[in-house]
């Protein structure tokens, strides 16, 4: 029970442990309170993307993430353009990894998988309230 505890705590630490960076400028946003300097200073060419439901989304997520679920993405590439850089997170980080097999098919390298918004330690903002 003591290693499970333990194996939680590290990987609220880092959102995906040993994940491949598949580009160096987003490599820094691996750790939560980068990405929420980027959150508070966004940059235009990088976008924060929520793959969750419309329902998940609408209960809490990082502030100023897009919400384009995963079971239209792919129908939705046109409104991402593969010379942008983009940060996905789903709830675990699983439904990313499932996703980015078809992104990187498709040519897109400027992605990071920044796992579950269950990682995120900060405010989150509810579409039903401003922040949680």
């Amino acid at each position: 029970m003591s290693f499970a505890l333990i194996l939680l705590i590290s990987c609220a630490s880092s959102p995906i442990p040993g994940r491949p960076v598949n580009d160096p400028r987003l490599a820094p946003y691996q750790d939560p309170e980068r990405l929420l300097e980027l959150v508070e200073q966004p940059e235009t060419d990088i976008r924060i993307i929520d793959i969750r439901s419309a329902e998940e989304y609408a209960k809490g997520h990082i502030p100023g993430a897009e919400n384009i679920p995963d079971t239209e993405l792919l129908e939705r590439l046109d409104e991402l353009p593969a010379d942008q850089y983009f940060i996905f997170y789903c709830a675990t980080g699983a439904r990313v990894e499932n996703i980015f097999k078809e992104l990187r098919a498709r040519g897109y390298t400027r992605i990071l998988n920044w796992g579950g918004i269950m990682f995120w330690p900060y405010e989150r903002v509810s579409l039903n309230s401003e922040r949680q």
